[in-house]
């Protein structure tokens, strides 16, 4: 399967971002720890088929005064293709290039 992955920094606006976390996630809007997120508009991990259309999301912030990672949303639509593993590889190197010592 040919796939294209990109790492995506802070408030990039997409729709085709917004279409896939309304699809999947019912809202752009997810609420961690208290605080509701747009996370159409944080950092991202997108892969895409050959076709252009989202086949997995990861959502995350970094937050460097605390020196922390948050997953927000992780999303595979085709199970078994290691598109999930790929995501959770990419966003760990991502978060330890920050510099952060937390993720979560």
């Amino acid at each position: 399967m040919k796939i294209s992955i990109e790492l995506i920094p802070n408030h990039n606006n997409d729709i085709l971002v917004k279409n896939f976390l309304t699809k999947h996630w019912s809202s752009v809007n997810i609420v961690s720890r208290g605080k509701i997120i747009d996370a159409s508009l944080i950092s991202r991990i997108v892969i895409k088929d050959k076709n252009n259309n989202i086949i997995g999301l990861n959502t995350f912030l970094i937050d460097k005064k605390n020196n922390t990672c948050e997953g927000i949303s992780i999303n595979a639509v085709k199970q078994g293709k290691g598109i999930g593993t790929k995501m959770m590889k990419l966003f760990e190197k991502t978060a330890k290039k920050s510099g952060v010592k937390k993720i979560w």
